[in-house]
């Protein structure tokens, strides 16, 4: 017997919690997702970037997707990751950096953390799951049910919220109405674009993120330069993952202003900006990968270059879309 649920490669997949709910939507369903996902935000001390969650989706339903959690306490793992699977359900663990052995004469080991599991084969008593590696790409594993047993187990984080199993189920709505996604889309561009103001409008950000140690928006373009800079100065690694966010982050604004196209609102000299956009940042990505091969010092004052041009381009393509919106909206 096998049962395995739909996996769809997302937009967005350095972060799991965009990547996991956004794995089990199709791309019709994913518009909503993304037209709430066009924030940035990062954290200053750390130095680490991500794409803004309105809802905590480790534990709260977003608009698309239910989730609900639950204690296994006593129950079998295995038996109850099957059950949900037959369910319907896609079933998320946190797994604290457990290393699991192949079963092979090499002996080679991965490092498991958190996961979506969406399918089981019986014939081999294996899982079929998806993970973020620590570049942020998203992974497809199969593992045999004892290690992911013992996983869990042996290998579940101490935090309350992380000890519970997390169902997720995608759920069919019919699309919002085209203004409704507009003026939402509006208001996003607008936080991003005025970073400074975005706290003091959103009581969730308050709420969600209420350390002054947060930057939004256009800021963490701030936060990226400040972080190379840092690279030289103190004895701190490159977080490649943040770049990877970058990209993703520009890969929501294409997908948005596409869709806002076929709607009529803009002309194709937007979409011909915007992919340019993307491979400025795709770019940027590589040069940095690149940088950390050689550590060339040099280097690091042509990658702030290309962050402060990315940064240009972007807010004086994104001033415009908002015009062209605004104008639709009042109309």
């Amino acid at each position: 017997m096998k049962i395995t649920h739909n996996i769809t490669t997302p937009l967005i997949s350095a972060s799991s919690n965009h990547a996991f709910p956004l794995s089990i939507l199709s791309d019709r369903e994913a518009i909503w997702y993304f037209a709430q996902s066009i924030q940035l935000y990062g954290h200053k001390e750390k130095q680490s970037l991500d794409i803004f969650e309105y809802h905590n989706v480790a534990k709260e339903p977003t608009p698309f997707v239910s989730i609900s959690s639950l204690s296994l306490k006593d129950r079998l793992v295995d038996e109850f990751l099957i059950e949900s699977l037959r369910a319907g359900f896609y079933i998320r663990l946190y797994l604290d950096q457990y290393y699991l052995q192949y079963q092979t004469s090499f002996s080679r080991s991965f490092k498991t953390n958190d996961i979506l599991i969406y399918g089981y084969d019986s014939s081999k008593e294996t899982f079929m799951f998806v993970a973020v590696n620590k570049n942020g790409m998203l992974e497809r594993k199969v593992l045999h049910k004892k290690h992911i047993c013992n996983a869990y187990v042996y290998a579940n984080p101490q935090e309350s919220s992380k000890r519970n199993v997390y169902l997720y189920k995608a759920i069919h709505h019919s699309q919002p109405e085209i203004k409704n996604m507009l003026n939402e889309i509006s208001s996003q561009l607008k936080d991003y674009l005025n970073s400074k103001d975005c706290i003091e409008i959103h009581s969730n950000i308050k709420k969600l993120y209420p350390s002054n140690d947060y930057a939004y928006g256009l800021d963490n373009y701030k936060l990226l330069i400040q972080h190379l800079k840092a690279i030289g100065s103190q004895e701190r690694e490159l977080n490649i993952k943040n770049f990877q966010i970058l990209v993703e982050h520009k890969y929501i604004i294409q997908f948005i202003i596409r869709e806002i196209h076929k709607l009529g609102l803009i002309d194709k000299s937007y979409i011909y900006e915007i992919n340019n956009i993307v491979i400025m940042v795709e770019n940027l990505k590589k040069s940095v990968l690149r940088y950390m091969l050689r550590k060339n010092e040099r280097v690091i004052l042509g990658l702030v270059e290309k962050i402060k041009d990315i940064q240009e381009k972007e807010i004086q393509l994104l001033q415009r879309v908002l015009k062209r919106i605004g104008d639709s909206t009042c109309i």
